[in-house]
C-alpha cells in the first residue's frame, strides 16, 4: 500500500490566507479624494451634476459672483458664498443617491435711521431658494 503525502497543514494554512484577504476587503475599497472647482456665476453653477463614488473624500471649491447661502441638501451642509473669496466645502460621500444643491440669495438691507433693516426679516419663509445643481454619490 502506498502513503499518501500529509498536506493537512498547508491546506489550512491556505485557508487561513484566503479567510484574512477576504475579510479585509469586506468593508469595500476605500474611498479617492475628489476635487471640484465650482463656479457660480449669472444664477447658474457650472457644472451643473458633480459626480462622485461612495466614500469619496469631497472638496468642492465654489466661486460666486454673489452673496447667498451654497446649500447640499441630504448631507444638510451650508456655506457662505461671497464675491471676493474662493469657499470650500469639504465632506465624507457617506450617503448614496442624488442630493440637490441649493442657492440662498443673500437679504438685501438697507439703512433706516441709522439702522440696518433687513428685507423679509418679518416673514422668515421669503428666503428665496434656488436648486442650481446635483451631487450624485454612486455605490462602489
Amino acid at each position: 500500500m502506498k502513503a499518501k503525502p500529509f498536506i493537512g497543514p498547508a491546506l489550512v494554512v491556505l485557508a487561513l490566507l484566503v479567510s484574512i484577504a477576504m475579510l479585509s476587503g469586506c468593508g469595500g475599497p476605500e474611498g479617492q479624494d475628489r476635487e471640484f472647482d465650482l463656479t457660480f456665476e449669472h444664477a447658474g453653477l457650472e457644472p451643473t451634476v458633480v459626480k462622485v463614488d461612495h466614500r469619496d473624500n469631497v472638496t468642492l471649491r465654489i466661486d460666486s459672483d454673489e452673496h447667498g447661502t451654497f446649500h447640499l441638501h441630504g448631507y444638510d451642509i451650508e456655506l457662505h458664498l461671497d464675491p471676493d473669496d474662493t469657499a470650500t466645502m469639504e465632506f465624507k460621500a457617506n450617503a448614496t443617491g442624488r442630493f440637490k444643491i441649493t442657492f440662498h440669495r443673500a437679504e438685501e438691507t438697507h439703512e433706516e435711521g441709522g439702522d440696518e433693516i433687513e428685507h423679509g426679516e418679518e416673514d422668515e419663509h421669503t428666503e428665496e431658494e434656488k436648486e442650481i445643481a446635483s451631487l450624485e454619490v454612486l455605490p462602489r
